[in-house]
């Protein structure tokens, strides 16, 4: 199907990337490397935090430092941190629909700057004898860094545009750099070994390098006109923007009810992912201690640390692969594979064998990094595709709430044990991977039995808001003019990579697309308009002197009014117009709008044409609504059509849609609607438009006319 499509979306090969937009990736994947923050090498930054002395007031008189309650205490705070953070995701969705990638990737770097400032802190205190009093600000420095780190990778999706083809590469980089900036720790750890600098000041140099890597987003980020304006070109057909009043609230509650329709099967994922969640990650964050409980020595702990973090950065270099592997195997089978990794970890981890620790450790690490494959994977089947982004975060936020306590169950579990001993590790986390795989086992099978819903369950307005895309009212109709099944357009809607929306809109007929439009009924008819959504308020709203719009010059109406107009007509049309576009006027003056004019009668030739096209032109240009109203009320249709059809002429494509924009800001559909009950002959105009429309756009999509 997808090289069947490709065929007859691209009959020409796509153009090359540039070494100029592979520049610019190579640019930003560095900084979102640089500018990961601590999670990515968890295990051994709680090792460096625990020698340098980091809460290490909660140890008992007497006992060594680093001790096992240090390293509980602060695998906690940062296990909470890193659990709290995720709630952000929903905010950070917002954020990046509303301002764009570059924004993100530059704020989100900012962020982490300010937080590795505060990270010192703690470090310092510790050193001069004030943990007691500095170490709290561990908690709150880390919600910091986790925030800006999470932003700060959406510069990445920036990219998704300039790329077509590569979204699933561009999306394993994004993965990769969490994984990969696992690295820090161990350059730290091997600098400290060499030289003289102690864990404070190599901080600070950290933050002099995410500095630069905020500033390397700000320079080789897609804002969010760059990303607009790639997505028509890629596409050949705009985009719509969200508009300025983003109705968080409303857009979270829709997602929630979206998300509830299939509540039963996301618990199962749910509980599954959560429990074993727990296991993998108090395996990774507190492998310093179990590591000196297991072996005895804590160069040993130090050893199994450093050890998950190389496996964390070979997994983000293998993450393209993996990738690949989901796509062959399949997502029932892919989470098998995922399920005998836990299973090799959760059967090793408690044998006193390097060899046994390495490759327990590969299992849970590759547990771990594919684990959001699996997610993202799961939700093309359930989400509706319009609400993908925030769907995932009320998922995400779902595990979250599942996992925290299990965590906190757990962890408490352990600090009860005896110190220094395997048992008081092994134990609980034997437990806890035992569940984990019960969950795995019994979300595994019911996959196998019962397997995905055809089709995501759609909200009634998710369904119109998608299908309005094609100028129809549902996914059947859509189907039906493209030539595919409800489910195929559902799965190609919601597929990640964009050239699958463009081979959609290369395969509507807009023929059929019209045939629908004339068998509505009229009530059905001004319901679709109704439903469509205004025009933006702010980003969009064309004023007199935004450049991509120039209306008709006052000679221009001049000339051609006379030959269309009586004389006393073309003198207050003339009359109108020199002092609606007075060149003497202020460029932000309010203009006076041309006045109404009777509408003409009887066939016209092509200087009328032109004469009436240049007058709506006109009104368009001077605001004045209740004129356009008038002309489409009063006008014949016929002549309506005409001036329309000639307005192709003589406008260039950028004016034409700078004068699309601000009719549509004068007559929103809704106000057109209502201009429908009172002349339902408006009808066939808007029909022959919408298919005329359909037209251009599919051969700006596939290169030459349907």
């Amino acid at each position: 199907l997808a090289a069947m499509l490709e065929a007859e979306a691209q009959p020409e090969q796509a153009a090359p990337v540039g070494w100029r937009t592979w520049g610019r990736v190579f640019i930003v994947w560095v900084s979102c490397c640089v500018a990961s923050g601590v999670l990515p090498g968890l295990a051994l930054f709680t090792t460096l935090f625990a020698e340098a002395g980091v809460f290490a007031s909660v140890c008992k008189s007497g006992q060594e430092i680093p001790c096992d309650e240090q390293f509980l205490m602060l695998n906690g705070v940062m296990q909470i941190g890193q659990s709290l953070s995720l709630f952000a995701l929903l905010p950070i969705g917002f954020i990046y629909d509303t301002f764009g990638a570059k924004y993100c990737g530059t704020v989100g770097g900012v962020l982490v700057v300010v937080a590795m400032a505060g990270l010192i802190v703690p470090v310092l205190g510790a050193a001069n004898g004030m943990d007691e009093t500095t170490a709290p600000v561990l908690i709150p420095v880390m919600l910091i860094m986790d925030f800006g780190a999470m932003m700060n990778s959406y510069c990445f999706f920036g990219f998704v545009w300039h790329l077509p083809g590569w979204t699933n590469f561009v999306l394993a980089l994004s993965t990769s750099t969490y994984q990969i900036s696992a690295l820090v720790p161990m350059v730290f750890q091997s600098i400290m070994q060499h030289t003289s600098l102690t864990l404070a000041p190599l901080i600070g140099i950290h933050a002099s390098l995410v500095a630069c890597a905020a500033f390397g987003c700000s320079l080789a980020g897609v804002d969010i006109d760059e990303f607009y304006s790639e997505a028509k070109r890629a596409l050949g057909v705009p985009l719509p923007r969200p508009t300025g009043d983003l109705k968080i609230g409303e857009k979270i509650s829709k997602a929630w009810h979206a998300f509830r329709l299939d509540l039963c099967d996301h618990l199962y994922m749910v509980n599954a992912l959560a429990m074993a969640q727990c296991f993998t990650g108090l395996y990774a964050s507190l492998s310093g201690a179990y590591g000196k409980a297991l072996f005895g020595t804590q160069e040993d702990g130090d050893k199994l640390a450093a050890l998950q973090t190389t496996i964390t950065f070979s997994a983000g270099l293998c993450g393209p692969i993996f990738a690949r592997l989901a796509d062959l195997l399949g997502l029932v089978s892919f989470s098998w594979f995922l399920t005998l990794m836990f299973c090799v970890g959760g059967g090793l981890f408690g044998q006193r064998s390097w060899r046994a620790q390495q490759v327990a450790s590969v299992g849970m690490q590759l547990f771990t990094t594919l684990q959001n494959l699996l997610i993202n994977r799961y939700i093309l089947f359930y989400s509706p595709p319009n609400r993908m982004g925030v769907y995932t975060g009320v998922l995400v936020v779902f595990i979250t709430c599942f996992f925290l306590p299990i965590m906190g169950g757990v962890s408490a579990w352990i600090e009860s044990g005896e110190d220094d001993t395997k048992d008081r590790f092994y134990i609980p986390l034997f437990w806890t991977s035992m569940a984990g795989l019960v969950f795995l086992l019994i979300f595994n099978i019911r996959l196998m039995v019962q397997g995905f819903p055809e089709t995501p369950r759609l909200l009634p307005e998710d369904e119109t808001e998608m299908a309005m895309m094609f100028s129809c009212r549902t996914l059947d109709e859509v189907a039906e003019v493209t030539g595919l099944t409800k489910q195929q357009v559902l799965r190609e809607l919601a597929d990640p990579d964009p050239s699958h929306i463009k081979m959609l809109f290369a395969r509507v007929d807009p023929e059929k697309v019209g045939e629908m439009l004339e068998k509505q009924d009229e009530d059905a008819f001004i319901d679709m308009l109704e439903q469509a959504p205004d025009a933006e308020e702010e980003e969009h709203m064309l004023m007199l002197d935004e450049p991509g719009y120039v209306p008709v010059k006052q000679e221009d109406t001049e000339a051609l009014a006379a030959p269309l107009l009586d004389t006393k007509q073309a003198a207050a049309v003339t009359a109108a117009a020199a002092a609606a576009w007075a060149p003497a006027a202020p460029t932000h003056a309010t203009p006076v709008a041309p006045a109404a004019t009777a509408p003409t009668n009887g066939p016209l030739t092509s200087e009328q044409v032109r004469a009436l096209g240049k007058r709506l032109d006109a009104m368009i240009g001077a605001g004045d609504a209740e004129g356009i109203r008038r002309f489409l009320l009063e006008e014949p249709i016929d002549n309506q059509w005409l001036a329309f059809v000639d307005m192709e002429e003589w406008m260039t494509p950028e004016e034409g849609d700078a004068q699309e924009k601000a009719f549509n800001r004068l007559i929103p559909p809704k106000q057109f609607a209502k201009l429908l009950k009172e002349r339902k002959e408006l009808r066939g105009l808007v029909t022959k438009l919408m298919k005329r429309e359909l037209k251009k756009n599919l051969k700006k999509v596939t290169g030459r006319r349907k």
